[in-house]
């Protein structure tokens, strides 16, 4: 058989790992898809050729939480000739991802996009655009306004 027929193969054959977790391939698309690029950026990313990828895509995912994952990512990375600290890296975006999607969107503390949102007091209006320009007026109670009954301190309620 020719390279580029055992290229062709080992290709689809990727194509067909990408949708189990067992295989690297489904963090790979993953990654693509987020990121929304191409073999070559990835490779690139990487450190490998594009030919490389399939085979990439071909192993074994390495347990994210096995005592030897480090020890399994440098020997994938070495097979392909990657760089392992990127493949590590994108191997733990995704994972992250996946779990951050997994436990879905809570009300009132994620965008549209599933992206944590700052936190803020309800019903408070939007910041004002300059700072505070006297003491105290951050809102922060000052020395005098913490003692009741300080001179300049806030008026006792009736």
């Amino acid at each position: 058989m020719s390279k580029r027929r055992d290229f062709g193969f080992l290709r689809r054959a990727a194509q067909r790992a990408a949708a189990r977790p067992f295989f690297v391939a489904r963090d790979l698309a993953a990654y693509m898809e987020l990121h929304q690029v191409g073999e070559e950026a990835l490779a690139d990313l990487l450190g490998c050729s594009p030919e490389q990828l399939p085979r990439l895509a071909l192993c074994r995912r390495p347990d994210p939480a096995g005592a030897d994952f480090r020890s399994e990512v440098e020997r994938i990375a070495q097979h392909v000739g990657a760089r392992a600290e990127r493949l590590a890296q994108l191997l733990r975006e995704v994972d992250v991802v996946r779990t951050l999607r997994r436990a879905g969107p809570q009300q009132d503390r994620c965008d549209d996009r599933g992206m944590l949102l700052a936190a803020r007091d309800r019903g408070a209006s939007a910041a004002p655009e300059a700072g505070p320009t006297e003491p105290g007026a951050s809102g922060a109670p000052t020395e005098d306004a913490a003692a009741p009954g300080a001179e300049g301190g806030p008026p006792e309620q009736q």
